[in-house]
C-alpha cells in the first residue's frame, strides 16, 4: 500500500467497481479507472481456505472450469458488460487471467485488451470461433516456465514464455 501511494500513475486511478464473491462461488473483481475514463478490470486469483474464501471453491473450480464451465462466469461476463462502453485491459493471475481471458473472450468490447499471468486455458472446443479469435487477437498471458497453472489445456491466446527467478 506505501509503495502505492507513493506511484505517481498508481495515485491517479480510482476504484469505481467491485464484486465479492467469496463467500459463494469465490469471484472476486475490481474495476480502476483514470481521468480520461479508460478502465482497468482485475481479477482476483484462485484462494484456499487459509486465505479469504471460506472454503476450496476457487481450486474446485479450477477443475470445474474446462469441464463444465466455471461458476463464476457468470459473474464475469455480467462484470465485464458493465465497462463494455469504455477503453477496457482486463488482467489477473492464475484463476483471475483464466476470468480476465473468459471475459476478453465474451466481451461486446472489440477494443478490450487482455494482459494476464500464468493463466490456466480451456478445453478444446469450449469457446466459440468468435471468442478464440477474440483471444488470438487481443489477449497476452505471461507465463512463468515451470507453472504448471500456465501450461494447461488449450490456449488461443499469445503466450510469453518467461524463465521464474526464485520466490
Amino acid at each position: 500500500l506505501e509503495a502505492i501511494l507513493r506511484d505517481e500513475a498508481l495515485l491517479k486511478l480510482w476504484l469505481t467497481d467491485y464484486i465479492n464473491h467469496n463467500h459463494t462461488n469465490g469471484f472476486v473483481g475490481y474495476a480502476f479507472e483514470d481521468a480520461r475514463g479508460a478502465v482497468l478490470a482485475a481479477f482476483r486469483g484462485s484462494e484456499s481456505t487459509h486465505g479469504c474464501a471460506p472454503s476450496n471453491v476457487d481450486w474446485w473450480d479450477n477443475v470445474r472450469a474446462p469441464l463444465l464451465g466455471s461458476a463464476q462466469y457468470d459473474d464475469v461476463r455480467r462484470f465485464a458488460a458493465r465497462h463494455a462502453r469504455r477503453p477496457l485491459l482486463f488482467t489477473g493471475h492464475s484463476k483471475g487471467a483464466h476470468n480476465a481471458l473468459y471475459a476478453l473472450a465474451t466481451s461486446q468490447n472489440t477494443a478490450a485488451r487482455a494482459v494476464v499471468f500464468d493463466a490456466q486455458g480451456f478445453a478444446r472446443g469450449q469457446l466459440s470461433e468468435a471468442e478464440r479469435a477474440a483471444l488470438e487477437e487481443r489477449a497476452l498471458n505471461y507465463v512463468q516456465r515451470d507453472d504448471v497453472v500456465g501450461a494447461l489445456l488449450w490456449h488461443p491466446e499469445r503466450r510469453i514464455f518467461a524463465q521464474g527467478v526464485g520466490e
